[in-house]
């Protein structure tokens, strides 16, 4: 602002620090939502020992839908054009977890995707 103080605005607290690179995980979200299977979508920070910290994904999806993991990271991957940007993993649930207002539960994801360890 005109006294000099910058402002963050959105999820700062949800950004991914991966390799000196800020990543908004809602950017990546809205790439994943663009594929018709997904009903939800949440992007979070995993820890990372060369990185710091990449984005892993989990979607559920639409009642009735299938879809392939490994096709939706590709497309997701493909609508970013960002290499650092995109997923290192997706994970599909049967149902995301949800905070007792029914808010996206992140803090829960984040847990999850720090206890996952499967390979890159």
């Amino acid at each position: 602002d005109a006294d000099g103080y910058f402002w963050l605005s959105g999820r700062a607290k949800d950004l991914i620090k991966r390799s000196g690179h800020s990543i908004d995980p809602q950017g990546v979200e809205e790439a994943l939502h663009a594929y018709p299977a997904i009903a939800l979508a949440a992007v979070v920070a995993r820890p990372d020992a060369r990185a710091g910290e990449v984005p892993v994904a989990f979607v559920s999806l639409k009642p009735g839908a299938r879809a392939d993991p490994a096709q939706l990271l590709a497309d997701c991957r493909a609508r970013l054009g960002d290499p650092v940007a995109a997923p290192v993993q997706l994970t599909v649930l049967q149902q995301l977890p949800l905070t007792a207002v029914g808010k996206l539960d992140k803090v829960a994801l984040r847990t999850l995707a720090a206890a996952d360890n499967n390979p890159d």
